[in-house]
């Protein structure tokens, strides 16, 4: 994976050989034989940079002109040509051809503090004042790029993953319980924090200084919604302008691009925007040619793009664990890591991958409250804007509606009693701790932010993190203008996703007029339709009316992702996998994990008896990481 490893500390630094230390720990985060690795140290700072060799690929660090800063940085950055012109107007000069690097030294050297504002993309940033010998670290808005950091008096260790910091002989491991309660209620650990005290993670927007054994923390920029009160066409033509212009200043370059496409409207959408048809080649994956994977071959086809069918054999998922948990530092649900393995098949077609990400979070109102109907005991949603700030005074109610939480599977059963007693109160401290830190506009949900804040931390993300530690990634939903839109754009017309829907079809009414194969129905259809069909599909499913086609595998669905509720209970390899890690004490520790319980929920799992696979999933991931990292 690309990233950035450093050490500031000159007491350590005069002890140890810092060459052999940070190959050490770079290889942490290395996950191909061609990726490269970068080193510079002086007296008091020594960082390393990984990378792939595909954007950026001058020798960093990059220094300006009287040698007094340099820099190293993870990702990218773009549409700044105006800027840079600025900055060699008022006298800067440069020595290599579009480097995102460059400009961001010079425009930090122009603008201070002020300059990570302006950037927009995917980044993180070590600048090192070298007379001074004070460092800066800067990462993007949403923090798509992580960096740990251990601090302690004179030491700052810092790197994109946690693993080399745990292997740096001067951090002492001290487990953090509160964010293991918090990874199996939420699929996530919240408020920065990761599963040991001393570790955290920077902040999303945050500028760290360190100087001496001083450390500062800033934020530059913060997610403020700002709602407009404009016309729905004024927002349909505002989003496909910033959606084209997105895309636009993405594939200016001249590398090879593909696509991660599903039969849905994200990555559709990404397609449409294509205006100079910069995008060749698309990947879809399945376990076989399925609905969705034919919706997909239709969308490609229409746009004149290569379509590539990346089938998934059954023991996939068990393959890739141990390396998934890797990448994600065991705080990602280890399942999400669908792409690992494909790298091969990906650059044999393209060099950089585009991918639709969150666009259901930041522009289809996908976690707006809609108002509710209850029938027969029996809730249904209805396409009705449900105002909410009454309920987010509510703690207890409003956690029980994070999507990604386990409220419902009673999480706390798997621990101990002992533990068991402080749960409540831990969730409790953990969602007051984010609400209290908020300001939130009428109707917009304190759900939807807290899935940005930072969007990286939302556990679907580790499906693009296995793709970058290959490779380059692109995600939209970092672009600055496309996130400040949909900061403003009113809850009415994200709602059902209709202003998404709209801009689609305004882009490119061809691509808007295929069935969505995630709802499985036409785009343009009226919200009550699609609430009345859905209703009508989910009657007629219970009550065994539906006419289900037959699948090869009941693990199979007709959608991207397999059917997890049968998976474990018909694939020998995977329920080996979790029984082996359940009898672990390597893996569970008995004094805080409910082994009996948990061997309970497997036998009634694959006896399908229960649906619990998302818990064993969870003590899957959990105990291969704490059986290799833990204390």
């Amino acid at each position: 994976m690309s990233g950035l490893v450093g050490i500031y500390s000159k007491s350590i630094l005069k002890s140890i050989n810092t060459d052999k230390l940070l190959r050490s720990m770079a290889r942490e985060i290395t996950y191909i034989d061609t990726d490269v690795v970068e080193i510079w140290n002086n007296s008091a700072f020594a960082v390393t940079r990984v990378h792939h060799n595909i954007t950026n690929t001058e020798s960093q660090p990059i220094f300006n002109e009287d040698k007094s800063l340099c820099i190293f940085m993870d990702g990218e950055v773009f549409g700044y040509e105006k800027d840079k012109q600025q900055l060699i107007n008022r006298g800067h000069r440069f020595t290599l051809e579009d480097n995102d690097a460059e400009f961001c030294l010079h425009l930090y050297e122009e603008y201070g503090n002020n300059s990570f504002r302006k950037l927009n993309g995917s980044f993180l940033i070590a600048i090192y004042k070298i007379n001074s010998e004070e460092l800066v670290l800067a990462n993007d808005r949403l923090s798509s790029r992580h960096v740990f950091y251990y601090h302690n008096k004179d030491k700052l260790i810092f790197a994109s993953q946690l693993r080399p910091i745990l292997k740096f002989q001067w951090f002492k491991k001290e487990f953090d319980l509160q964010s293991v309660f918090e990874f199996f209620t939420f699929q996530k650990i919240l408020n920065n924090r990761t599963y040991y005290k001393d570790l955290k993670k920077l902040p999303k927007a945050t500028i760290l200084y360190f100087r001496g054994d001083k450390l500062i923390t800033e934020q530059y920029w913060e997610m403020s919604y700002n709602i407009g009160n404009y016309p729905q066409k004024y927002y349909v033509d505002l989003l496909n302008d910033t959606l084209i212009n997105a895309v636009d200043i993405r594939t200016g370059d001249n590398n090879r691009i593909g696509l991660l496409l599903s039969g849905g409207l994200d990555s559709r959408i990404i397609l449409a925007a294509d205006r100079e048809h910069k995008i060749k080649t698309t990947f879809t994956l399945g376990d076989f040619e399925n609905r969705e994977t034919r919706i997909a071959k239709r969308v490609a086809n229409t746009a004149g793009c290569r379509y590539i069918f990346l089938k998934r054999d059954l023991d996939h998922y068990f393959r890739i664990v141990d390396e998934a948990v890797d990448i994600g530092d065991g705080m990602y649900l280890f399942n999400h890591a669908h792409f690992l393995g494909f790298s091969k098949d990906f650059l044999k077609y393209c060099d950089i991958l585009f991918a639709g990400f969150a666009f259901n979070v930041i522009l289809r109102g996908h976690l707006i409250f809609n108002r509710e109907l209850s029938l027969g005991g029996k809730s249904i949603k209805l396409p009705i804007l449900l105002k909410i700030m009454d309920l987010e005074k509510e703690s207890d109610k409003l956690s029980q509606k994070i999507p990604t939480s386990t409220f419902y599977l009673n999480p706390e059963k798997i621990f101990n009693p002992e533990f068991k007693i402080n749960y409540e109160d831990i969730k409790r401290k953990a969602v007051l701790q984010l609400m209290n830190e908020i300001n939130l506009p009428e109707n917009v949900g304190f759900i939807e932010y807290l899935m940005l804040s930072p969007l990286s931390d939302y556990s679907a993300y580790l499906n693009f993190l296995s793709v970058q530690s290959k490779m380059e990634l692109r995600l939209l939903t970092m672009d600055n203008d496309l996130l400040e839109l949909a900061l403003s754009i009113p809850p009415r017309f994200k709602m059902n996703g209709l202003l998404f829907k709209c801009a689609l079809k305004k882009i490119s009414p061809q691509l808007a007029s295929i069935i969505d194969g995630g709802a499985n129905l036409p785009v343009d259809i009226h919200p009550w339709k699609v609430r009345l069909i859905e209703e009508i599909r989910r009657l007629t499913n219970r009550i065994g009316f539906q006419n289900k086609e037959k699948l090869p595998h009941p693990t199979f669905t007709n959608k991207s992702w397999p059917n997890w509720n049968n998976f474990i209970s018909y694939n020998e390899n995977m329920k080996e996998l979790i029984w082996s890690t359940i009898n672990d004490i390597e893996c569970l520790n008995p004094e805080i994990f409910n082994i009996e319980e948990i061997k309970n929920i497997f036998y009634r799992q694959i006896k399908s008896k229960d649906n619990s696979y998302i818990l064993l999933n969870l003590l899957l991931t959990f105990g291969r990481w704490y059986k290799k990292y833990g204390p």
